[in-house]
C-alpha cells in the first residue's frame, strides 16, 4: 500500500472523512471484515486521538499531519 497523507487540520481532519477513506482503502484490498471491525472500534473511541490510533492500526500507511 502506498502512503496516504491526511492533513488533520483541514477538511480532511473530519473523523467521518478519515473513516471513509480508511474503509475504502481496506475494502479495496478485500478486507471488508477488518473495515467493519475498525469502524466499530473507532465509533467507540473516547477521543479523536484514540480514533486516529485505531485507524492507524488497521491502515498503517495512513500518515496524519498537522
Amino acid at each position: 500500500m502506498e502512503k496516504i497523507i491526511i492533513n488533520i487540520n483541514g477538511t480532511e481532519g473530519n473523523i467521518f472523512f478519515i473513516i471513509s477513506r480508511a474503509t475504502n482503502c481496506l475494502k479495496s484490498y478485500g478486507k471488508d471484515k477488518e473495515a467493519l471491525e475498525m469502524q466499530n472500534k473507532v465509533f467507540k473511541a473516547k477521543s479523536y486521538e484514540k480514533a486516529l490510533s485505531i485507524i492507524k492500526e488497521y491502515v498503517p500507511n495512513f500518515e496524519f499531519v498537522k
